[in-house]
């Protein structure tokens, strides 16, 4: 199935919440998760990747991005590639 990340799917990749770092996950963009950080007077807020590798929540007015995530059963292997656009992953 494909649906969105999750904070803690962010975390386990080597996020960090409330201050920059480079991961994998950082892509120079912010962009969205599916998990809210909190609903306060003003709105909602949900967590998100900063385009500097920032995990943390924002109110949800900007028009950031979505990355997609697949998920894979148990066992499943990458048969070759790099993950890149020009080398994408090939799934046993």
């Amino acid at each position: 199935p494909v649906g969105m990340i999750t904070s803690d799917e962010m975390i386990l990749a080597g996020g960090k919440v409330g201050y920059a770092s480079s991961f994998y996950l950082t892509t120079g963009q912010d962009y969205w998760s599916l998990s809210p950080y909190r609903f306060g007077y003003d709105g909602a807020y949900e967590f998100d990747v900063s385009n500097v590798g920032l995990v943390y929540g924002h109110y949800v007015y900007a028009s950031y991005g979505l990355r997609p995530v697949v998920s894979l059963r148990p066992g499943t292997s990458v048969a070759s590639g790099t993950g890149t656009v020009s080398d994408p992953f090939v799934i046993d």
